[in-house]
């Protein structure tokens, strides 16, 4: 694979991120994952499809205002993306059946992306549930 074309992925996922989570542009979708594009698990579970994943990605990040992403390690080989991010919002709405904190979530996470024709046809989300869980008042941590 030429470096041009991992770099058009990695710009794609990167764009996916601005566009996506950032302006919470969730009819967005069709334009970065194929019609049958797959996130294996996350936190709802694998969903399939575009209207899947609107779906998915409006009710987690529907919740969450003020949302920064910044790239740590974004790296790619032949179809394969990985994408290693902070991840900071607003807690400003109802979050997985937690009412608006007010809080300041603070996430590490990386995604794994499988890219063909130039759109998402797989996705392996890995999520700090710890910082999510924090950020949402569920847990106290003893330091």
């Amino acid at each position: 694979m030429s470096e041009h074309h991992t770099s058009g992925q990695k710009d794609l996922v990167r764009e996916l991120y601005r566009t996506i989570y950032e302006q919470k542009a969730f009819d967005a979708v069709p334009d970065f994952y194929a019609p049958d594009a797959v996130r294996h698990g996350g936190l709802r579970g694998s969903v399939e499809g575009h209207e899947a994943l609107q779906g998915y990605l409006a009710a987690t990040l529907g919740g969450l205002s003020e949302i920064e992403v910044t790239e740590l390690h974004c790296l790619a080989e032949d179809d394969l993306i990985a994408y290693d991010f902070e991840m900071a919002a607003t807690h400003s709405g109802e979050l997985l059946g937690v009412p608006a904190t007010g809080n300041r979530i603070e996430m590490t996470n990386t995604a794994w992306f499988r890219i063909e024709n130039g759109q998402v046809t797989d996705e392996w989300p890995r999520t700090d549930m710890l910082g999510l869980v924090k950020g949402l008042d569920l847990v106290e941590l003893p330091f």
